[in-house]
């Protein structure tokens, strides 16, 4: 996402967002959680092995993710990873307000998570 409507629309159209979405990760290594360091307030860091499907390409890729647990099961769990746009048949985007863009791009999310 872009606070420029402009940027905004070079990168929908760099990752054909039209056609392709949503991205996708999937575990394809158990995730190595010790459940003895899982107590309210405490914080979990650990790397995870996946498969990240981007504009229809699929690649392996880790994402390093930090979980927070919080007061009656819930918790915060943020994940990022770095791809190169090519590997996934992204054309880096382009617009008149940028001088340039790298062809590396960060993938981050954030996922509340509550047990019950």
């Amino acid at each position: 996402m872009s606070n420029d409507a402009r940027r905004e629309h070079a990168i929908v159209n760099a990752l054909d967002s039209r056609n392709f979405p949503t991205a996708v990760f999937t575990l394809t290594e158990p995730m190595p959680l010790d459940t003895e360091t899982l107590e309210s307030g405490s914080t979990l860091k650990v790397d995870v092995v996946g498969d990240l499907t981007v504009k229809g390409t699929t690649n392996q890729v880790t994402f390093s993710l930090q979980a927070t647990i919080a007061e009656a099961g819930i918790g915060l769990i943020i994940g990022s990873t770095e791809i190169v746009w090519q590997d996934f048949g992204v054309t880096p985007p382009r617009a008149p307000i940028v001088v340039s863009v790298e062809d590396r791009g960060i993938v981050e999310f954030q996922l509340i998570v509550r047990t019950s």
